[in-house]
């Protein structure tokens, strides 16, 4: 928000291959209580909303309402949905 990450000293090193998407950010109104990510949600000038799980802290809470850059990467997820025993 306005140049300066709201990662603090926690902000990775910035990467020319992130995608960047701008909008104000909501969804951030409380501190995330609890070990899963909440999801935070950034919509552009045009209505396209793009939600991303973050863990939010004070910082995040401050900018809720606020307009935004987030920087992203798409990563693939694997999901283990069954496992078999081997005969052995």
């Amino acid at each position: 928000m306005e140049g300066t990450s709201l990662f603090g000293e926690y902000a990775p090193e910035y990467d020319n291959s992130w995608h960047q998407f701008t909008g104000v950010l909501n969804g951030a109104d409380q501190i995330t209580a609890g070990d899963l990510p909440s999801t935070i949600i950034i919509t552009d000038s045009e209505g396209k909303k793009m939600d991303f799980e973050l863990f939010i802290d004070n910082e995040t809470v401050k900018a809720n309402g606020k307009t935004v850059n987030a920087f992203y990467d798409i990563r693939g997820v694997n999901n283990i949905t069954q496992v078999l025993p081997t005969e052995e």
